[in-house]
């Protein structure tokens, strides 16, 4: 969980108060070759949630979502195979399973 509060902080400059749940792993070749595996989380944060700190060179924008806006996330599906939309999708069942 480390690794997760660090990487959330450096890439939007917010703090994880909460973990709330586990949302999806995700195994991928990468662009150099290697197998990677990713591991997506739900989180609460603390911090100023209009103006995130997006670390350089990582981010080009942000927006949120609402749940009946994943079909915009359709909209560069040929970059990520639509695994921006599952990990959105997955993260907002998350959230009606515990209640939010």
């Amino acid at each position: 969980m480390d690794a997760l509060r660090r990487e959330v902080t450096e890439e939007t400059g917010w703090a994880v108060s909460h973990v709330l749940g586990h949302v999806g792993e995700y195994r991928y070749v990468a662009d150099d070759g290697l197998a990677r595996v990713e591991r997506d989380w739900l989180v609460r944060v603390d911090g100023d949630l209009a103006r995130p700190t997006l670390e350089a060179g990582r981010h080009t924008e942000f927006r949120w979502l609402a749940a009946d806006e994943l079909d915009l996330l359709d909209e560069h599906r040929d970059v990520d195979d639509g695994l921006i939309r599952r990990i959105a999708a997955e993260g907002f069942a998350a959230l009606r399973s515990i209640g939010l």
